[in-house]
C-alpha cells in the first residue's frame, strides 16, 4: 500500500519539475545558439578543378595549396584536369609537363613565374 505524501513532499516535487523543464529547454537551446552562429564557423575546402589543355603524355599540377607535392591528373576528352579540394585562399601552383613547368596560360602570374588561383 502507497504512503501517503505529505506538504513538504508534495512542494519538492513540484520544485523540481520547473528545474527539470528549464534544463531541457536549455540542452534543446545550444545546438540552435551553434548553429546561429555564436561560434565562428570553420571554413570549408572548395573543389577547385585546374585543367590544362597542351599536349603532354603526363602531366600534374603542384601549388602552394599542396606544398608543392605533385598532384596527378587525368585526361579528359583531350585535355588534363584535376579536382583538388581547397581551403579558401590566394595560391600558387604550375604544372609539370612531361618533366617540365609551365604556367596555366590566361592565368595571373606570381613575380615567381607560377600561376594565382584565388579560391572562395
Amino acid at each position: 500500500m502507497p504512503l501517503p505524501k505529505f506538504d513538504e513532499e508534495e512542494e519538492e516535487e513540484t520544485a523540481e519539475k520547473p528545474a527539470a523543464k528549464a534544463q531541457e529547454q536549455k540542452t534543446a537551446a545550444a545546438p540552435a545558439k551553434a548553429e546561429a552562429g555564436e561560434a565562428p564557423a570553420k571554413p570549408r575546402a572548395v573543389k577547385t578543378v585546374f585543367e590544362y589543355k597542351g599536349a603532354g603524355k603526363k602531366v600534374t599540377l603542384a601549388g602552394s595549396f599542396s606544398v608543392w607535392r605533385e598532384l596527378p591528373m587525368k585526361r579528359q576528352n583531350g585535355s588534363w584536369r584535376a579536382e583538388v579540394y581547397i581551403l579558401p585562399g590566394t595560391y600558387t601552383y604550375h604544372f609539370t609537363v612531361d618533366g617540365k613547368k609551365t604556367a596555366d596560360p590566361g592565368k595571373p602570374k606570381a613575380p615567381t613565374g607560377d600561376s594565382i588561383v584565388a579560391v572562395e
